[in-house]
């Protein structure tokens, strides 16, 4: 059976008038009967399902850790009255709601409850409160520093490294210092982006607290000048979220300032900024203020999953916005847009240092497209090889041989039994184009030119086998190069460009590269952000960080 609260059994309470109070208890208060009350029922928790307060403790293995460091003496309690930062840390407890935490994963409802008490009658109460303001202290601290979730349970292509910390470390120190709150603060993500974030979750809470949007119905695309009934109800959509635009002579003309507001609307959703009310449009118009809330908390999480600096220089692609930034001294130099992988052949989340260029790269077929996708056109027309400049080889290194592909019995050939390497030469129909950019891992996902620029048209660029293809990207070589140890690097791309030949050029300064994926921010403008969840990871978060928090929690 499960217990609900503290025991407190006759013969153990009597037994605390009969043991010997130690003279002193290193780095603790005085000894005092809640000592054995806290003591009792942890140890109780090693093996029974005990409930604090009809609390269950999340971060138990910590608070054992804790209280067994101070002798079992109570943190927060003296002479049977809680102490200032007990009052403090439920204050702070409330406030994490702004960070998009729970305060009822904290057990804030009952601390209030005891804390409303004016005196602590007995030492089971004095231990319920102690326990819980330690145990919410130390999960709070460990959500703020790293996250309710792990990335990587949710998501087996997700490795960015996180912030490291301790959070009874943390604990120890604002005890000491006296400054719960302001030690709490210092855990939290200290990027702008996460700041702007934040207050764009209060602004999305008060719309969504306020009257449902209204929702445009379906039906033909929406251009200038057309007169539709579903015009009003478009106007009124926008105006609650965005303010509204002047009044038509017409209530149904789709006139010039509503579609100067669609288009607004349109680029804070990555969308195509037409003015026209088609199917994408329409969608991201019908998503509510609460689910709004619920995107802005999901990539709220994910600014506590990163570590604390991306480099002073670094590069970082939003893959769900199909876009890469080059940042450096803090500065944002460089904004491009890149294709990223499939729904099928997701790019991955990780981070790696960009440290060499390949000019006129050839291509290395991977092996699953070798066999699944050009082993199938080889079988269909036997020149396919020789119009794309391709090579069959076997062996690597000192081994390595070519094979004249006429000497292949290709239909003998499957995707399973692909005994071959296939290798593109630099040329024009190279689908890596003039360079690509090498930041060595696991995946054998770079950054690189395409010769499929006219995909960067589109306002979803999902297009590539994981591998992020860059727009301009001999603007960004040059770049690197300039500030890479290479004084003339326009002219040395010029160069082997002209040759034809491929040639590897190593930076000085390796620069680090970030794969993120965010779908709610806010830009440097201080505008939000929202971008479709491409490859379904909003869905998979959210529904963790529901099953996660405790019942009653705000926005579950």
């Amino acid at each position: 059976m499960k217990r609900t609260h503290l025991l407190a059994l006759g013969g153990f309470v009597c037994a605390w008038l009969t043991l010997s109070v130690p003279a002193e208890a290193s780095d603790a208060s005085a000894w005092a009967p809640s000592t054995e009350a806290i003591r009792f029922n942890l140890e109780l928790m090693r093996s029974d399902d005990l409930l604090v307060a009809g609390e269950r403790l999340r971060a138990l293995p910590a608070v054992h850790r804790f209280y067994e460091q101070r002798n079992f003496n109570a943190a927060w309690i003296s002479a049977g009255r809680a102490k200032p930062q007990a009052a403090e840390l439920v204050a702070a407890i409330q406030d994490a709601a702004a960070d998009g935490l729970q305060p009822a994963d904290y057990h804030v409802a009952p601390l209030q409850r005891l804390l409303a008490r004016e005196s602590l009658d007995t030492p089971e109460q004095e231990a319920e409160l102690d326990l819980l303001l330690t145990d919410g202290f130390l999960t709070l601290a460990s959500h703020l520093q790293r996250g309710r979730l792990d990335p990587t349970a949710l998501d087996q292509d997700w490795t960015l490294p996180r912030r490291s910390g301790d959070p009874l470390t943390e604990l120890t120190a604002a005890l000491r210092d006296g400054d719960v709150a302001a030690h709490l603060r210092s855990l939290a993500p200290r990027h702008p982006g996460y700041e702007r974030l934040k207050a764009a979750l209060a602004t999305y809470r008060e719309l969504a607290r306020g009257e449902p949007w209204p929702r445009v119905p379906d039906g033909p695309i929406l251009r200038l000048d057309d007169l539709d009934p579903r015009v009003p109800v478009l106007r009124a959509r926008l105006a609650a979220e965005f303010g509204a635009t002047p009044e038509p002579l017409l209530a149904e003309h789709y006139d010039w300032p509503l579609v100067e507001q669609v288009r607004t609307f349109q680029r804070r959703h990555g969308l195509a900024d037409d003015g026209a009310v088609g199917p994408d449009t329409l969608a991201a118009l019908n998503v509510t203020a609460a689910e709004r809330v619920r995107q802005i908390l999901v990539n709220l999480e994910r600014w506590r999953w990163l570590p604390d600096s991306l480099g002073e220089r670094h590069i970082r692609v939003n893959v769900a916005d199909f876009s890469m930034e080059l940042v450096d001294g803090g500065e944002l130099v460089m904004r491009k847009r890149v294709i990223v992988g499939k729904s099928m052949q997701r790019t991955p989340v990780f981070s790696g240092r960009l440290s060499y260029l390949v000019l006129n790269p050839s291509w290395e077929v991977p092996a699953e497209i070798a066999g699944k996708e050009i082993l199938p056109l080889i079988q269909k027309d036997p020149k396919y090889l020789e119009k794309h400049d391709m090579q069959v080889l076997q062996g690597w290194g000192a081994t390595e041989r070519l094979i004249d592909p006429a000497s292949v019995n290709w239909s003998q050939v499957s995707a399973t039994n692909f005994p071959y390497r296939l290798r593109q030469r630099p040329g024009a129909l190279n689908p890596l184009g003039r360079v690509k950019f090498m930041f060595p891992n696991q995946y054998a996902v770079y950054m690189h030119d395409t010769s499929a620029r006219g995909l960067f048209a589109r306002s979803k660029r999902a297009f590539s086998h994981g591998c992020i293809r860059v727009e301009d990207p001999l603007e960004l070589a040059e770049w690197l190069l300039r500030n890479g140890g290479y004084k003339s690097g326009d002219r040395l791309i010029k160069t082997v460009l002209a040759s034809g030949d491929e040639q590897v050029v190593t930076l000085s300064r390796a620069v680090p590269v970030h794969l993120l994926y965010w779908t709610a921010w806010v830009d440097d403008d201080g505008v939000i952000q929202f971008r479709h969840d491409l490859y379904g990871r909003d869905q998979r978060a959210e529904l963790a960080l529901l099953e996660q928090s405790a019942p009653g929690s705000e926005d579950s």
